[in-house]
């Protein structure tokens, strides 16, 4: 059986998911913007073990992550499949990350511990915003390709899944939602 385990949080798999599909499906705590294109990059995650069961980096992780972000294990989740009917793949979501950091402020630092969330904070907050001006080069790039259709730059496009799948994580991060309704 294939397994992602999103944020610490198994999910079965099926060969060739990606684990935006699983993450949507499940309401696991990622982004996703751009509904799956590829674009937008708010659904990076580190891959933190199981990087041999997914498929290789594809050429929009390449143009849209930096060479040190892929090799400290980052993907697209929305590019990123397993591809076998076996194996583990476990990730950490960009979204969760920053979740965590914004926590983690309010933890009390220790002599054993030092409280750096705030500048870790900032430094993925500042990353994002690099992801999002940056995001317009190669959209525009690839519509006078004819790679991507001129509706991507639509805001409203997809705006119906968007909402669904914010309500379905919220729901799942605040424990609303329920085993029978994973299926």
């Amino acid at each position: 059986m294939a397994v992602y385990i999103i944020n610490g949080e198994q999910f079965e798999a099926q060969e060739g998911e990606s684990i935006m599909e699983v993450g949507r499906r499940n309401g696991a705590h990622q982004g996703f913007i751009c509904s799956g294109r590829g674009f937008c990059t708010y659904c990076e995650c580190k891959v933190v073990e199981g990087a041999e069961y997914l498929n290789p980096v594809t050429g929009t992780e390449k143009a849209r992550l930096s060479p040190e972000r892929l090799e400290s294990g980052s993907r697209l989740a929305c590019r990123s499949a397993i591809t076998g009917p076996n194996g583990t793949v476990s990730v950490v979501t960009r979204a969760e990350k920053i979740k965590r950091q914004f926590v983690g402020i309010f933890t009390a630092p220790t002599l054993e511990r030092k409280n750096n969330n705030l500048l870790d904070l900032a430094s993925s907050i500042v990353q994002v915003s690099v992801d999002g001006i940056t995001i317009l080069p190669f959209v525009l790039g690839g519509i006078t390709s004819g790679k991507v259709k001129p509706k991507t730059l639509n805001p409203l496009n997809g705006l119906g899944s968007l909402v669904r799948d914010g309500q379905k994580v919220l729901s799942h991060q605040l424990g609303l939602d329920h085993p029978a309704e994973k299926k």
